[in-house]
């Protein structure tokens, strides 16, 4: 009976399957945020302190969100095993639709960050294109240097930017050949006198006309 036993116990711990691995938690994110990040500067051009700072940010970002937000074995394991960064696209579908819409978020929140800041718009009003009138293209450029004076209040630059966009398409006009010689002739006056005034002031500020 003893023996029985004890042959009936070694059978049932025989048939018993070793523990397979523990299922990945948030922290074992960070390869699969090293082929993400490598798509995104694939199709972006980031500076390299701006990408190293989005490397730091965004891998600590995925496993907070993950771990904030209680993500499910599946989804994890879907991106720990990804190699592609379609399939990890196909890993975040597997998340609800709150966790996806808190990550994908976040996630571009951090892209936008990181990339440089768009160049200022080209002004459709001169652009650095003669106006046709030498005097106003030289109370142009003038202006120009006024409103990168950093001696000169930022009160007076806006003033100076708000006023030339308000005259722009007065600018625009002057280029046009069936303007009048007579008005051509009164504007080239115009822009003298605000070039003179313009050299005042910024001398008086100390900035080089």
């Amino acid at each position: 009976m003893l023996f029985s036993g004890m042959v009936a116990l070694a059978a049932c711990g025989g048939s018993q399957k070793p523990a397979g691995p523990p299922p990945p938690t948030c922290a074992s994110l960070g390869p699969a945020t090293e082929i993400a990040l490598a798509d995104i500067k694939s199709h972006a051009q980031l500076t390299a302190d701006a990408s190293a700072k989005l490397d730091v940010d965004m891998k600590h970002e995925v496993e907070s969100i993950c771990t904030q937000d209680a993500w499910a074995p599946a989804p994890i394991q879907c991106m720990v095993d990804a190699k592609t960064a379609p399939v990890l696209e196909a890993c975040v579908n597997q998340l609800t639709p709150p966790q996806r819409e808190h990550f994908t978020g976040a996630m571009s929140a951090l892209v936008a960050a990181a990339m440089p800041p768009p160049p200022p718009p080209k002004d459709a009003t001169f652009a650095g294109e003669s106006t046709g009138v030498p005097e106003c293209d030289a109370f142009l450029a003038l202006a120009a240097k006024y409103q990168t004076c950093d001696k000169v209040p930022a009160q007076a630059r806006d003033a100076m930017k708000q006023a030339l966009d308000q005259e722009g398409q007065a600018f625009v006009m002057l280029r046009d050949p069936s303007v009048p010689a007579e008005a051509k002739k009164a504007a080239a006056d115009g822009c003298n006198q605000g070039t003179d005034a313009l050299k005042q002031s910024m001398t008086a500020m100390g900035c080089t006309p």
